[in-house]
C-alpha cells in the first residue's frame, strides 16, 4: 500500500514509511513503527525483505534488522485504514 502525505515534522528524515500489523476483523492496524530515510536504497531494501520476512504466527521477522535501527523514528497509535477511499 502507498500512502501519500506531506511533511509530518520529519521532513529533514527523507521518504518516511509506517510499519503495522492490519487486523483481520477491522480497519485499523496495530501500533505503527514510523522510519525515516527509507528514500536511502539500502535502507528500502532492507524494509522491503523485513516485511516479506515477517509473519504474525512465528518469530521470523519480528526483531527489526540492525540497518534499519538508525531509521526509527517512534511507535505511534494504530493507523485507521480507509479502504477504497479515493484520495
Amino acid at each position: 500500500m502507498l500512502v501519500s502525505a506531506p511533511c509530518m515534522q520529519q521532513c529533514a528524515r527523507g521518504a518516511v514509511a509506517a510499519v503495522a500489523l492490519r487486523r483481520t476483523d477491522s480497519d485499523s492496524t496495530g501500533p505503527a513503527l514510523w522510519l525515516g530515510g527509507v528514500d536511502a536504497a539500502d535502507h528500502l531494501a532492507s524494509l522491503g525483505r523485513w516485511i516479506e520476512e515477517w509473519t504474525p504466527t512465528s518469530d521470523r521477522g519480528r526483531v527489526l534488522p540492525d540497518e534499519l535501527r538508525d531509521t526509527v523514528l517512534g511507535v505511534g497509535p494504530p493507523v485507521r485504514l480507509h479502504i477504497g477511499a479515493a484520495t
